[in-house]
């Protein structure tokens, strides 16, 4: 990965893409105007004119990109997050991992020097806005910032969850796409000071880990009942996972603000936030699946489900396109 010319750098960006063109330009003139001074793309296999739009900013020095062509459920976004904390160990101070489709800014207007309030911490935690479609079935050509002003409620559940700002030089390795696990034990940090636990664990790889033990000491007794017993139990596992799947749906549709149990402890964004704006119009979520349809990563079901537009909430607005290096 080539060296910038300024090292080193106070904050940079690391983020995979996949034809994020036509909203390439906003995302990065936002995070400029916030005081991001590099950005290290990993691109998914693009066939949209992105890289044209990227190559101002090539020249630049603003933008390191890194050719990354993995099938995605191969853990391309884990691993190419693993790669740039890695290689940026010594030449950057604070390392945010985001998506293209989310924002990240301070509620004060100064980003770094709000981050350096944490800078005793390895990482810093920055919990999601999530915005729904206000509405609109097609781009409007105004930006993402200058369209979407209604979001979720911010207890909301997926406001719960959140993304990470490093110190690449204290990061063991990171665990997806949220969390990182830190040298010596150590914990990241809300926007309040308080420690949060590493990326959860998903509870059903913990049943999954369980099950896959009974079944194998199942499987070592031979005898007819035995065998029958454990047919039973298959049979009804399939009919309890088709009931949870059913009521999930439920759950998600018609009770988003019902509390129940999570493994995303429920934080705030009143001092750090990261808009997120996953989902976009009708017709730009419609494309976005058949970009991924061969893996399915959206599904047209997800759209009612993020379209959330119960708060009124134009923060971003005018802010959509900041200091261009096209300018």
């Amino acid at each position: 990965m080539p060296a910038t010319s300024r090292e080193p750098i106070a904050l940079a960006v690391c983020a995979i893409f996949k034809n994020e063109g036509r909203y390439i330009e906003e995302w990065l003139d936002f995070h400029l105007a916030q005081g991001v001074e590099h950005f290290y793309l990993y691109d998914n296999g693009s066939t949209d004119d992105g890289l044209r739009r990227l190559a101002p900013y090539i020249t630049r020095g603003l933008v390191t990109l890194i050719d990354w062509p993995m099938v995605w459920t191969d853990r391309a976004q884990h691993r190419a997050y693993d790669d740039c904390v890695t290689k940026v160990k010594d030449r950057v101070h604070w390392l945010a991992f985001i998506d293209i489709d989310e924002f990240l800014f301070s509620r004060s207007g100064d980003l770094l020097p709000t981050l350096n309030q944490y800078d005793q911490h390895p990482g810093v935690v920055v919990h999601w806005a999530c915005y729904g479609s206000s509405s609109h079935y097609e781009e409007q050509g105004a930006g993402l910032l200058n369209t979407y002003f209604y979001r979720a409620p911010t207890r909301w559940r997926e406001n719960r969850k959140y993304k990470s700002i490093v110190h690449p030089s204290r990061v063991q390795r990171m665990l997806g796409a949220h969390g990182a696990e830190y040298l010596n034990g150590e914990l990241a940090v809300n926007e309040q000071m308080r420690t949060v636990p590493p990326q959860p664990t998903p509870e059903l790889k913990k049943l999954s880990d369980r099950l896959k033990q009974r079944d194998v000491a199942v499987g070592e007794r031979r005898s007819p009942v035995s065998q029958l017993a454990r047919r039973i139990r298959k049979i009804a596992g399939r009919i309890k996972k088709k009931l949870q799947r059913v009521l999930k749906q439920f759950q998600k549709r018609y009770l988003p603000l019902f509390p129940r149990h999570s493994v995303w402890p429920q934080g705030s964004s009143s001092i750090l936030t990261i808009n997120h704006y996953r989902i976009r119009s009708r017709r730009e979520y419609d494309e976005k699946i058949k970009r991924w349809n061969k893996i399915q990563k959206y599904k047209p079901l997800h759209f009612s489900y993020y379209d959330r537009n119960e708060v009124f909430d134009p923060i971003l607005k005018g802010r959509g396109r900041g200091p261009s290096v096209l300018s």
